[in-house]
């Protein structure tokens, strides 16, 4: 959801991750802040927020965020914000 190129809903596949979510929704739009993307998962306990940075996965090569995905999570990529120095 937000601000892909593509918003689109996929089918679980097992062993799925953020990043494979990210491409098959044509990439990050020009108007997303990547780095503040959040992916939400229903867990027993309730919804819970995990942050995901995608530019630090796309360009540091740093996968800590790339999470696997389980059914029904839904990540979302927000809009830039100019006053957080987000061109």
């Amino acid at each position: 959801m937000g601000q892909v190129n593509q918003p689109i809903s996929v089918a679980f596949v097992e062993g799925m991750t953020v990043m494979d979510l990210v491409l098959a929704a044509g990439g990050v739009g020009p108007f997303g802040a990547p780095n503040r993307a959040v992916l939400n998962r229903q867990t027993d306990e309730g919804y819970k927020e995990f942050r995901v940075r995608i530019n630090d996965i796309l360009e540091k090569g740093d996968i800590k965020t790339n999470y696997l995905l389980q059914p029904s999570d839904i990540l979302t990529i927000p809009e830039k914000r100019i006053w957080r120095g987000e061109f």
